[in-house]
């Protein structure tokens, strides 16, 4: 059986997809495979006719997986970049600049490792001038 040239593609693209390293979270595997399935869904809707409606519903779907997906990844690099204490992100998290402080996180773990992707590690990622300039006395509290 020989595949089509579109078939090829899909499949690489899945191949790619399943390939790439999992969270390890369990709230964000369960999100991961949502979103995996929700991919093989929407490239199924391509070798067949699929109504709007019904494809508007995997979009969503696949849209909600990779959103909680990504919130888990992005909680997991600053829990890194702050060292693993669990009592310091909720602190910045509770904090009144906690977003900005968060961002500013996320921004320098970019800065310093590249593109955020799934699996990435922040452990060796310096953000304790971040934490003392935007919330002083942090961690002491």
């Amino acid at each position: 059986m020989k595949l089509t040239i579109e078939q090829q593609e899909k499949a690489i693209a899945l191949r790619r997809l399943f390939n790439s390293e999992p969270p390890a979270a369990a709230e964000a595997w369960a999100s991961y495979v949502d979103f995996t399935r929700a991919m093989a869904r929407m490239i199924d809707g391509v070798d067949s006719l699929v109504l709007p409606s019904e494809m508007q519903q995997v979009f969503s779907s696949a849209w909600k997986s990779f959103a909680r997906l990504w919130g888990s990844e992005q909680q997991r690099l600053v829990l890194e970049a702050i060292g693993g204490d669990e009592s310091l992100r909720e602190q910045v998290r509770e904090h009144p600049k906690g977003r900005q402080v968060l961002r500013r996180i996320l921004y320098r773990v970019k800065e310093t490792k590249g593109s955020l992707s799934f699996g990435l590690s922040a452990t060796d990622v310096d953000v304790a001038d971040i934490l003392v300039q935007e919330i002083p006395g942090i961690g002491n509290e």
